[in-house]
């Protein structure tokens, strides 16, 4: 990265006008934060800013993990309704 740009260059296209990006559906206003993802100003590739690399296996592993909390919640909630209802 040159000192005359901000982000990575583009993992796509190459170029180097990428955007920040504020909010996505996947981190709301934290995750797009915390994994500077930009989108290229070209392409609209979205990517990690400061890497140049997809934040997507970093978008995997947060869905994954909330897909398992939600379902031993669901798990939790559904053994105590039973012991409740014995």
């Amino acid at each position: 990265m040159s000192a005359k740009t901000k982000f990575a260059p583009c993992p796509k296209c190459g170029k180097t006008a990428a955007s920040r990006i504020y909010f996505t559906l996947w981190g709301s206003f934290i995750g797009p934060a915390i994994l500077c993802h930009v989108e290229c100003g070209k392409c609209q590739t979205q990517y990690n800013g400061n890497t140049g690399r997809s934040n997507n296996m970093v978008i995997f592993v947060i869905y994954a993990i909330l897909t398992a909390a939600i379902a031993g919640g669901l798990a939790a909630l559904a053994m105590a309704i039973h012991s409740v209802s014995i």
